[in-house]
């Protein structure tokens, strides 16, 4: 088995001479020399927001009507100075427009742009001494909404549908294939080892084309046979996968607007909130996570939109956060990395006052940092990564992460 952490430290070794890792020089050192499990050094890139004390006043029936609530301690964000200063990002070094990130334990993928202005599909092995690879796709137009876990990539095209197919690659044979290419458009995958899940409009009805969507399922391993998931009249959709109490991989998605579902692990269960609509929802160590959309969409107001969790098992209710607000241009879901929740929240429509907010599930600890200009936020497999522009790279959109605090 290969050392995580010799191989980082293969890796930004290899960055002085080849230039193919860039590393934000450290601003304060680690605690104690720390570790992780996986060799990374802790508490180099968030810092602890701390203790403080839930304001009295606050109504516990402010979110979504939902039993058993109950609050973590309030969190007051922290910045740690610009992106580029932070310590422990890595970022790669190609100085191109980069987006659609996506993250595993093993491996990242993107979209950039090449020198000739098309999109070319970018994997890297974060454990191996090797340069991130551009990907060999025939008929690859405008690869998005990537997804990537064990040996598999898989992401949504228009290649053969201006509705979009979803198709996948698997990393180790560089083979590539049409994984689902019905009509209507299917779109948000979400994979877990070789099991890739989706959004399916194949029989939406042409005067809804959204109303009827439903899941499916297919084995990118095992025969080449879709399942249907959901049979309704409700829009299923924001697949994703997560884990159940005991670890057990479970499938979570969102029914209609407000509806949420867990499947698998021997549950089959649903969660009904009032409220606003849902979207970008997560599931990790049993607990679901959601924060309601913007009510109103103005680039020029702050939306009040707490994150939410929900535990599987008893229905508990716990608003993860307070005071949280974002403009109606950033993208308000939650992420799941390992056992922490992740989002953003901004403090003014400045897009340079925008913070990436983590809270770990175990302790309920809330750690911070500011990242200016952040419009995509991904968690997978320990790692937390995200798009911004980067100064050097003519304000275009690049590509940074780093191991969760």
């Amino acid at each position: 088995m290969r050392n995580p952490l010799l191989h980082i430290l293969a890796l930004v070794v290899l960055s002085s001479a080849c230039g193919n890792i860039m590393m934000g020089d450290a601003i304060s050192a680690p605690v104690g020399g720390l570790t992780d499990a996986r060799g990374f050094p802790v508490d180099v890139v968030f810092e602890s927001i701390g203790d403080a004390a839930q304001p009295s006043g606050v109504d516990a029936a402010a979110g979504p009507d939902l039993p058993g609530q109950n609050r973590l301690p309030r969190e007051a964000v922290l910045p740690l100075g610009s992106l580029k200063d932070a310590p422990g990002f890595f970022v790669p070094a190609a100085i191109v427009e980069k987006r659609h990130l996506a993250i595993s334990a093993s491996h990242a993928a993107w979209v950039q742009v090449g020198s000739k202005g098309q999109r070319e599909l970018v994997t890297w092995d974060l454990f191996a001494n090797e340069l991130p690879q551009v990907r060999s796709v025939l008929n690859l137009q405008d690869p998005r909404e990537l997804a990537v876990s064990g040996q598999w990539l898989v992401w949504v095209d228009t290649s053969f549908d201006p509705a979009g197919d979803v198709f996948a690659l698997h990393l180790e044979t560089g083979q590539s294939l049409l994984a689902v290419g019905a009509p209507g458009f299917q779109r948000r995958p979400a994979i877990a080892g070789s099991v890739v899940i989706w959004e399916d409009c194949r029989a939406c009805p042409a005067n809804a084309p959204r109303a009827a969507a439903e899941l499916f399922r297919r084995d990118l391993d095992g025969v080449p046979a879709e399942e249907q998931l959901t049979v309704d009249t409700t829009m299923d959709r924001f697949p994703t996968f997560g884990t159940l109490a005991d670890g057990t991989t479970a499938i979570a998605w969102l029914r209609g607007s407000k509806t949420l579902r867990v499947l698998g692990g021997g549950v089959d269960a649903s969660f009904e909130a009032n409220g606003s609509g849902l979207e970008g929802i997560a599931l990790a160590q049993g607990r679901l996570a959601f924060r309601a959309q913007p009510t109103i969409i103005n680039p020029d107001s702050m939306i009040p939109t707490e994150p939410w969790s929900i535990e599987v098992a008893t229905s508990a209710v716990t608003v993860l956060a307070t005071d949280q607000t974002i403009s109606g241009v950033l993208p308000s879901g939650v992420v799941a990395t390992g056992g922490q929740f992740a989002w953003l929240t901004q403090n003014s429509v400045d897009s340079g006052d925008t913070s990436v907010v983590v809270t770990d599930l175990q302790v309920a600890a809330i750690t911070a940092a500011a990242v200016a200009g952040v419009t995509e936020l991904v968690g997978g497999g320990g790692w937390l990564g995200f798009v911004a522009p980067r100064v050097d790279n003519g304000g275009d959109p690049d590509i940074w992460f780093s191991p969760a605090p």
